[in-house]
């Protein structure tokens, strides 16, 4: 094929495959090595990946490493016990479930799902960030210090650098993971609780691929109140996270934050903080509904607008996880505090569609785009 057609040709039907495809076919010829390896073509896939997936979003399920079996540990059998409980009381709640007639089975969603399983090297940090920018996942231990970036879909990795070791006065460390548009830059955010005078001040580190280094920053100070700092979300090359009742935006290029207060009127936030279209949008329950709200000025008081109403059953809670664009948000809905319903919120036809997790369903977590994207220092890994 590669002799008889056109190199440009041969380009154009190349990056209509699937990453899967494009791997094996990297071993059919030099010349098609050389195409599907070069920057340019990994960009340009990129851009169809991300179209095709702002059209037809893909949540991804991830299997995590199966712990191994130490041979001479007897079992705690109070610990067996709890756990047979757990499983009871799952298997009555998941009965209740399927008998809910606005449940359908998350085999008809309209949305695709694809499930990975993590690579044994990520058995001692099995957590992964709720985000995947340009098919680039990272994972992290529960201490936020032994951290991995990893894309999937071409089985590569790199191990970031340690941060700075921690004082013994750190109290609490909390991490985020994103994207920076701008400088094509994957950041890792630490966020390090530190207790100076009987009063905790958060620090902020910060992972650049780019220089493949840590960078501290000091924002905060005690008189700012900053209590826990949620899941944190870059957009537009700000980074955003939420406090108990309040915004917190960092743009780390000029070392300068804002706090916004949330709506007035509201009970509680109940979605992360949400890229809804290039605006940072969050999901407030009020007395009697569900909005979604966008930030438009953070200078002063900040400037928020109501921008339309979800339908949601107030009995029920439910957390918005994500917008996935193609009009499509996407949470979860629990009874009696357990999550068993995974659903899918169409504003612009205002429907929205409950889908039962089954036993032995694993819980979608976040839009995922296959790539060929490989940053500096990648390895293979299976």
């Amino acid at each position: 094929m590669a002799g008889y057609l056109p190199e440009e040709m041969v380009r154009e039907v190349l990056l209509r495959l699937p990453v899967k495809s494009l791997l094996v076919c990297k071993s059919v010829c030099k010349p098609w090595l050389s195409t599907i390896s070069n920057p340019h073509f990994v960009k340009s896939q990129l851009h169809r990946a991300l179209i095709a997936s702002g059209n037809n979003p893909t949540l991804l399920e991830i299997e995590e490493p199966q712990e191994e079996e130490e041979e001479d540990e007897e079992p705690d059998e109070d610990f067996l016990l709890e756990i047979e409980q757990r499983e009871q009381l799952r298997h009555q709640h998941l009965f209740e479930a399927l008998l809910d007639v606005n449940g359908h089975d998350m085999s008809t969603s309209p949305i695709r799902f694809h499930r990975i399983a993590m690579p044994r090297l990520f058995s001692d940090t099995h957590q992964v960030f709720n985000t995947c920018y340009n098919g680039i996942l990272c994972v992290t231990n529960w201490s936020f210090d032994d951290i991995y970036l990893w894309n999937p879909s071409i089985r590569q990795c790199k191990k970031v650098p340690p941060p700075k070791p921690s004082a013994d006065s750190v109290v609490r460390v909390e991490s985020g993971f994103g994207y920076d548009c701008i400088s094509d830059d994957y950041v890792v955010i630490r966020v390090v609780y530190d207790s100076i005078r009987d009063v905790i001040v958060p620090m902020l580190q910060l992972y650049s691929s780019n220089s493949d280094s840590w960078t501290e920053f000091h924002p905060f100070t005690a008189e700012d109140e900053i209590q826990s700092l949620g899941i944190t979300t870059l957009i537009n090359g700000i980074l955003y996270c939420t406090s108990v009742n309040k915004l917190v935006s960092f743009d780390f290029r000029k070392q300068v934050f804002v706090l916004v207060p949330f709506p007035k009127s509201i009970h509680r936030r109940i979605s992360n903080v949400l890229d809804f279209k290039g605006s940072v949008g969050l999901v407030f329950e009020s007395d009697s509904q569900v909005d979604l709200w966008t930030l438009d000025d953070i200078s002063g008081e900040g400037s928020w607008t109501k921008r339309f109403s979800i339908e949601a059953d107030l009995k029920l809670f439910m957390y918005v996880r994500c917008f996935l664009g193609a009009g499509q948000f996407y949470g979860c809905k629990s009874i009696n505090g357990m999550f068993l319903f995974t659903f899918f919120y169409d504003y612009e036809k205002r429907v929205t569609k409950y889908y039962r997790l089954g036993e032995d369903q694993f819980f979608p977590t976040f839009n995922y785009t296959e790539t060929l994207v490989s940053l500096n220092g990648f390895k293979k890994v299976e």
